[in-house]
């Protein structure tokens, strides 16, 4: 859930963003980005910035990667991706693959694997 959800705001665009870094997040740590077992203990932890970024936890992910995920948890969500096409093309590029704009596939000849597990 993205920080300002935790404070009552409306649900937006950059706020569906969030939710994607935290799916990718945990997808190639198999953690969160803040630790809580109540809301009351991750909005403490989002409010105090109790966050490990993707670059501390696996360094040795691909930067392109990395920055598209961090970018997509910024805690200000005017520093997040402004449209989910953009956090798209970011990953399609981090991963070398290329956006077919007709379709909408991603195609590519020699795209980085991902290690999943930590």
């Amino acid at each position: 859930m993205a920080p300002e959800l935790l404070w009552g705001e409306k649900a937006t665009l950059q706020s569906d963003i969030y939710s994607i870094g935290v799916l990718l997040y945990h997808l190639v740590t198999r953690k969160y980005l803040v630790k809580g077992r109540t809301l009351g203990e991750v909005r403490s932890a989002h409010a105090s910035g109790e966050v490990t970024l993707l670059r501390d936890r696996r360094t040795h992910l691909p930067q392109p990667f990395v920055w598209a995920v961090d970018t997509a948890l910024s805690p200000d969500p005017g520093e997040r991706f402004a449209t989910a096409g953009q956090m798209l093309n970011s990953l399609n590029a981090a991963l070398g693959l290329e956006t077919n704009t007709v379709a909408g596939v991603a195609t590519g000849t020699a795209p980085v694997r991902l290690q999943l597990d930590a």
